[in-house]
């Protein structure tokens, strides 16, 4: 996992056992991010976002700039951005947040859904990549009798 905070992944770690680093700010995500795909292309890579979720709806709106970032870090590595939830009126915004709110349970639950959603796609390019080579297969088959 890359996590955007100390804290952050110092809980992911906590609730997961899984591997987990640190990009420090949200703007960094991508790039630790692309360091790890290079480093190992099979690697299934979950970006643990913040979810500034309350930012959009004050006064004066704001980006939810943890969502955005974690997004685009996961869609620039084939891997998942995986977000944390907070009802409406809760100023959380990190994992951190959501363990001290809720224990570990959530956070376990949603790496669990963000690594079921990295092996189904996973599953997709597997029996897409098979349908593509059984379709190429069948066109290089001579048809009709051979002389």
């Amino acid at each position: 996992m890359v996590a955007e905070g100390y804290a952050t992944g110092a809980t992911l770690y906590e609730a997961t056992g899984l591997s987990v680093v640190v990009a420090f700010n949200a703007g960094n995500l991508a790039t630790v991010a692309k360091a790890y795909r290079s480093a190992d292309p099979s690697r299934p890579i979950i970006i643990a976002g913040d979810n500034d979720h309350h930012l959009p709806r004050k006064a004066v709106p704001l980006p939810n700039v943890g969502k955005e970032k974690a997004e685009a870090a996961a869609a620039a590595v084939g891997g998942t951005a995986a977000l944390p939830s907070f009802p409406p009126g809760d100023r959380g915004s990190d994992w951190n947040d959501l363990a001290r709110r809720q224990g570990h349970q959530p956070i376990v639950a949603a790496v669990r859904g963000a690594l079921d959603q990295i092996q189904k796609v996973a599953a997709d390019r597997v029996e897409l990549a098979a349908a593509a080579s059984s379709r190429k297969a069948q066109e290089v088959r001579p048809r009709g009798p051979r002389m």
